[in-house]
């Protein structure tokens, strides 16, 4: 089983959507973890009210959901805005992780994660976003699976990074994090899911970064020039 481990409510569709549509028609398993799912973010701003805003957006993803048969898991934690209201910086060169403030939230997430394995045996391919626009909720992803990994927790072969996209192509990849663990990038072929994945996003009606024009764009920004998303696996 392929499980993509999804920030917020809109980045799993938004940076593997077409990869997604791929391995189902591929007749495989995907499914979808859903980590900072407590929102009050819509479109481009905070909300006062993330219960309501919450609902809203989780009824757009269900749709989704349901028209791809791809079964997703819930763990609702409050973003770092709704956490931390006082964050200047969520994402970009400024943003930091209170690596204090935030110890059970990782110590949460390697538990969950390290259940979801056992579960699968140890075989299930593992996707974790790879923190390009290095936002406070991805980095923090990305942190807890690469612990895992070095501590020999996780099966490096069955962990992969994403690039996040909207991020890709604004923000640059964290070359540090590529080096320091010897990652190779992947590119996968989108061009006949492309079509269907812009639809999927275009039913995010309450997002600002599920701009269909924007993905677009972005799936066709890599060296290549065709229509693809990028994963990352260690060497």
């Amino acid at each position: 089983m392929r499980i993509v481990f999804s920030p917020h409510l809109d980045d799993a569709f938004i940076s593997l959507g077409g990869a997604m549509l791929a391995w189902k028609e591929k007749k495989e398993d995907v499914g979808v973890v859903y980590v900072f799912s407590i929102t009050n973010w819509m479109k481009g701003k905070p909300d006062k009210n993330p219960e309501t805003v919450t609902a809203i957006i989780k009824d757009e993803v269900s749709k989704n959901l349901d028209a791809t048969g791809i079964g997703a898991q819930m763990l609702d934690i409050p973003e770092i805005m709704i956490r931390s209201p006082s964050t200047k910086e969520r994402h970009g060169e400024k943003a930091r992780v209170d690596i204090v403030a935030e110890a059970e939230i990782f110590d949460f997430l390697e538990e969950v994660i390290m259940q979801i394995v056992e579960q699968g045996g140890g075989k299930d391919q593992l996707y974790f976003p790879l923190g390009i626009g290095n936002h406070i909720d991805h980095i923090i992803l990305r942190a807890v699976a690469i612990d895992l990994v070095n501590s020999g927790k996780l099966d490096k072969k069955n962990v992969f990074f994403y690039d996040d996209l909207p991020f890709y192509p604004e923000h640059p990849t964290p070359g540090d994090i590529i080096i320091d663990q010897r990652l190779t990038s992947e590119l996968i072929d989108i061009k006949k899911q492309l079509k269907k994945k812009i639809e999927l996003i275009s039913g995010y009606k309450n997002l600002s970064s599920a701009n269909p024009k924007l993905l677009e764009e972005c799936a066709k920004s890599y060296v290549d020039k065709g229509c693809n998303e990028r994963v990352w696996k260690y060497k």
